[in-house]
């Protein structure tokens, strides 16, 4: 809604933050979970850990197997390094959606965060079962391929992905560290160079048709677990 429009119109993550703060106590009862959510993510994307979580405990008091505020609650945790209380929102949100790549993708992501790689391989094999050609989990298979030390395997996954999605900022950040690891250094910065601009200019964030979903996602959110990826 507004928030988002604030974001989009290029006012930044807390301006939209505070409009939906602002927002709240004047929302109907049953729509406050609404909000909460959207707060969630929006703490989530910003890195403060513990708001994401209070926003999405609020979600799950509402309902508790609510499949978004399950798997915003996971991120949440993971964002906390409380792995375990991540996981097992992680695998309750699975149980209640276990068809959506996304979602896949997002357990795997902090799976690898968390050194779980063989973990992390379950779910992207699910996640391309789903969707193959996903942009987001070709580049999160990139990301474990670069854990795992297979630096040509990663290079070549991140650059399939920015092919499949040129959107795609965690294919850019994996490609760039693949040719750091091969020792490209100049090669790395000349891939990072307009993730650093469109960071340092405080770019909103971008949607994307997605034709083979029939939707429209939103994009180049450059949450805090892609930031923290960056090299100084």
């Amino acid at each position: 809604g507004q928030a988002n429009a604030r974001w989009l119109a290029g006012e930044g993550l807390p301006a939209a933050i505070r409009t939906l703060k602002e927002a709240r106590p004047r929302v109907r009862e049953s729509e406050v979970y609404l909000i909460d959510g959207e707060l969630g993510a929006l703490h989530w994307i910003a890195g403060d850990a513990e708001a994401s979580r209070q926003a999405y405990r609020s979600v799950l008091e509402y309902q508790a197997d609510s499949p978004t505020g399950l798997w915003g609650a996971a991120g949440a945790e993971a964002l906390a390094g409380q792995w375990e209380q991540a996981w097992d929102l992680y695998e309750s949100a699975v149980r209640l959606r276990t068809g959506v790549v996304e979602l896949r993708t997002a357990y795997a992501r902090d799976l690898i965060r968390a050194g779980q790689l063989e973990r992390a391989a379950e779910q992207l094999d699910a996640a391309m079962l789903l969707d193959p050609d996903d942009p987001e989990a070709v580049a999160c298979k990139a990301l474990w391929h670069l854990e795992k030390g297979q630096v040509d395997a990663a290079r070549q996954q991140a650059r399939r992905a920015r092919t499949l999605g040129p959107w795609c900022d965690l294919a850019i950040v994996v490609e760039a560290a693949a040719e750091r690891s091969a020792g490209n250094a100049s090669s790395a910065e000349n891939i990072l160079q307009p993730l650093r601009d469109r960071i340092r200019r405080g770019d909103p964030p971008e949607y994307v048709y997605r034709k083979k979903w029939g939707r429209y996602d939103r994009v180049h959110t450059l949450p805090f677990v892609l930031r923290s990826l960056l090299p100084p």
